[in-house]
């Protein structure tokens, strides 16, 4: 699994470079972004623009993501999601609990501020 990290205004940018998330690579997406949801209150982006599908167990574990953001008190928020994947998402009802942005940028800000919810 690629995914490349910078840090912005104080969240973590995860960008997810492979066309396919899927069960398959999983484990090691989980293994190398996981570290970033263990500070004090996490903000992570998960840049999806590279991203043209995601299966179930994907979904399933973005939203183990999400739990564990919320466990310390942090968020995550996904960016740049393809119409095929965001249609994914709002079918399974994950946007409900995940938050989509159309950029990193935008959605860096959401998480910098105070109430940042679903644009």
């Amino acid at each position: 699994m690629k995914v490349s990290t910078r840090t912005d205004d104080g969240a973590v940018v995860v960008r997810v470079e492979v066309a396919r998330l899927v069960y398959a690579t999983l484990d090691s997406f989980v293994d190398q972004v996981g570290p970033y949801l263990e500070a004090d209150r996490p903000a992570v982006v998960f840049d999806l623009s590279s991203v043209n599908y995601l299966d179930s167990a994907a979904i399933g574990c973005l939203m183990d993501l999400y739990r564990r953001a919320a466990a310390r008190h942090g968020r995550i928020a996904l960016a740049g999601v393809l119409e095929r994947v965001e249609r994914m998402l709002r079918m399974t009802g994950a946007h409900e609990f995940i938050p989509i942005y159309g950029s990193a940028a935008d959605a860096v800000r959401a998480l910098g501020g105070s109430s940042g919810g679903n644009e």
